[in-house]
């Protein structure tokens, strides 16, 4: 079946954390009702054919912002020009300073079946510095509001290298979690990006250093598995194989539409964005015509990039039926190294990193694919 993953970017925020770099503003009810709008009338046109789409995700910003009824309507366009699955998961970006149990009762009726709520940390402290709206108390009332509502599937944000964190901290986040019935982790380490607040502000000076964000990670890898979150991707873990099925399709380079300013897009082999510019979106009368190509993707270098940052690596085998004409030979004698210092693995003829070699596979593949 010809299916795709459907992406949805709401580019609005209560406040902008210190931290982020992600393309998203403030903007009042009725900014959100015409962007909820133009959202539709873009899904509707879209020139792209596929049978329907196997996964929905609403990303941000801050999804949770929108009414519920704005997020359905929406979903209702994508199924329109989409036709979704049987199967389809539908994943909402949530703040859990911005919903209610009101609001999940409708999003769950109206078909979003999975959560992904920006926790970042249990700490009341830490949650202050990220400049976060909730606190650790709100965080866990979201989680049990979530399933009240029917949310069996619901993932969280973990925030590592934060100033003053400790295992202890990461330890409590996943007791916590899984008791509360949190059945996926998505766990990244603090990067002060260019221009963000938290540069100007000089935060870095206050986290752990890389060495030590090296060991939070190890420990954070190994204790999120003692709580039943099996590792299966550089910085995602999840219980009873509840994995990302959306997120898996970029690391799988399979197809995905992306719609709003800022959000991406690979189809049929060519990659394109939108621009990071909301009026530009809004005042295109066809917002097709506004993207912006990105040229060709899934070639075999792109293809190893994206397949080493699952778990469950690259089978060789099936690599060199898709991509003949890689040096393959070349490829592998030269993870030799890497494996022997433990870095890498192979095993029936699969090769991937191991946690350690997770922490420095941007080295290690500019070396591999040079």
């Amino acid at each position: 079946m010809n299916t795709l993953g459907v992406y949805i970017h709401v580019p609005f925020c209560a406040s902008k954390c210190g931290y982020c770099s992600f393309h998203s503003a403030p903007a009042g009810k009725a900014e959100m009702q015409q962007y909820t709008e133009k959202i539709q009338q873009a899904i509707a046109v879209s020139p792209y054919e596929y049978s329907g789409a196997d996964t929905v995700y609403f990303g941000g910003g801050t999804p949770s912002l929108l009414a519920p009824q704005q997020i359905i309507k929406c979903l209702e366009a994508v199924k329109q020009r989409y036709p979704l699955t049987n199967d389809c998961e539908v994943t909402m970006e949530a703040n859990p300073a911005s919903i209610t149990a009101e609001k999940l009762d409708v999003l769950r009726n109206g078909g979003v079946n999975r959560l992904s709520i920006g926790i970042q940390s249990l700490d009341d402290a830490q949650l202050k510095i990220l400049g976060r709206r909730h606190n650790a108390a709100q965080a866990c009332e979201a989680i049990i509001q979530a399933k009240q509502a029917g949310f069996n599937n619901i993932s969280a944000d973990l925030m590592l290298g934060l100033p003053g964190q400790t295992k202890e901290h990461i330890k409590r986040f996943a007791e916590v979690l899984a008791d509360l019935g949190v059945d996926h982790i998505s766990s990244y380490i603090l990067k002060i990006e260019e221009g963000t607040p938290f540069e100007r502000m000089n935060i870095a000076q206050q986290c752990p250093d890389e060495d030590e964000c090296a060991d939070i990670y190890l420990e954070t890898v190994e204790l999120l598995e003692k709580y039943g979150f099996k590792q299966y991707e550089i910085s995602n873990f999840a219980k009873n194989g509840n994995i990302s099925r959306h997120n898996t399709r970029y690391w799988k380079c399979m197809d995905y539409l992306g719609i709003g300013p800022s959000a991406h897009s690979f189809v049929k082999g060519e990659r394109f964005y939108f621009p990071a510019d909301n009026a530009a979106f809004m005042s295109a009368e066809d917002v097709w015509n506004v993207i912006c190509s990105d040229g060709t993707g899934g070639d075999w270098e792109e293809y190893c990039m994206l397949a080493l940052r699952l778990t469950e690596g690259i089978d060789l085998c099936e690599a060199k039926q898709k991509y003949p004409e890689a040096e393959w030979q070349r490829f592998i004698n030269k993870t030799g190294i890497y494996i022997k210092n433990g870095y890498m693995q192979m095993q029936d003829n699969r090769l991937s990193f191991t946690p350690n070699g997770f922490l420095v596979s941007n080295d290690i593949l500019a070396s591999l694919l040079l």
